[in-house]
């Protein structure tokens, strides 16, 4: 009797919906074709793009830490006068990446005595700017 029961629960499970069984439903409700994969409910193209670039449509292959097209993510645009920094989009005022604007110009505030780690922020003497600390 125990093997008729084991293979009707057997049957209803392989029968049951997955939703039913707590298995997450894919969305995509057809098979992607080849060189394609289910993301986020659409088919996509396999990305074949090195670790920390993200394949964005036309642009191809883009680093999401600095393309300010595509910051973070495909098709993430940093505003005007905006570096996409490390996949974040930060207002520098138009330095180059890395610079902030301060008193005297764009500056590194990584390694200026005068700006350490921030705009006016004075290394003391015999001190230096180093990485954005006084040391």
């Amino acid at each position: 009797m125990w093997k008729l029961e084991l293979i009707l629960i057997t049957l209803l499970i392989s029968s049951a919906p997955a939703a039913a069984l707590g298995v997450p439903r894919q969305s995509c409700e057809r098979p992607c074709a080849q060189g394609t994969e289910c993301v986020k409910g659409k088919c996509v193209a396999v990305s074949e793009c090195p670790s920390g670039f993200g394949q964005c449509g036309a642009d191809g292959c883009v680093n999401l830490l600095n393309d300010v097209r595509h910051c973070g993510e495909c098709d993430n645009d940093c505003c005007p006068g905006s570096n996409c920094i490390n996949g974040e989009c930060e207002l520098n005022d138009g330095c180059p990446a890395g610079q902030l604007l301060c008193d005297t110009g764009c500056t590194n505030t990584s390694n200026d005595n005068r700006h350490c780690g921030a705009c006016g922020i004075k290394c003391g003497q015999g001190k230096n700017c180093r990485n954005g600390k006084c040391r």
